[in-house]
């Protein structure tokens, strides 16, 4: 499920295990939580996609007291979430294709969280042009607390000399 903060034009992804209703819920409850935590609550209004069940309008209107409005089949473009996930859709792709051969990608879900982070890096703040979507909701990302790197590439990992040969690498594969 992939959410957009109008202000931050923050993109926030939750993996979905279906599309069954207790799921979305989950899922949706998830991201509210996520930008409630964030110093950001949702206007009073919710634009979703036209695709989505009863159920589910019900659940905004009812459970976060919001009015749902509908986006006119056909018409992605006035949808900012569309165009949130076509972005985040290339984004994930390219990460994605640039992973290692032999990674297993039943762990797709697992480089959603730095996907996040390194989409809204990329994004500017609607509300504050001069900061990124990122920092709009968490604050200045600090590259020392938790550098990037590529993800699903291989990687060499230290090992200790107590563990090793004399002559032995340094490091395994890891």
């Amino acid at each position: 499920m992939v959410m957009v903060d109008i202000d931050s034009i923050g993109i926030l992804v939750e993996p979905l295990k279906s599309r069954k209703d207790a799921e979305l819920h989950r899922a949706y409850t998830s991201l509210m939580t996520r930008l409630n935590r964030a110093g950001i609550f949702p206007k009073k209004s919710h634009v979703l996609d036209n695709e989505i069940s009863q159920a589910m309008k019900d659940y905004v209107r009812y459970e976060y007291k919001m009015t749902v409005e509908l986006v006119p089949p056909g018409c992605h473009r006035q949808n900012a979430a569309e165009v949130a996930i076509r972005n985040f859709k290339a984004h994930f792709l390219s990460i994605l294709a640039s992973t290692a051969d032999d990674f297993p990608l039943q762990l797709w879900d697992k480089l959603l969280p730095q996907a996040e982070i390194t989409v809204n890096l990329l994004r500017q703040s609607n509300a504050t042009p001069n900061i990124s979507a990122y920092a709009h909701m968490n604050g200045p990302f600090d590259y020392n607390k938790m550098p990037l790197a590529p993800l699903g590439c291989n990687v060499q990992v230290h090992e200790k000399a107590d563990r090793r040969g004399t002559w032995a690498f340094h490091s395994v594969d890891g």
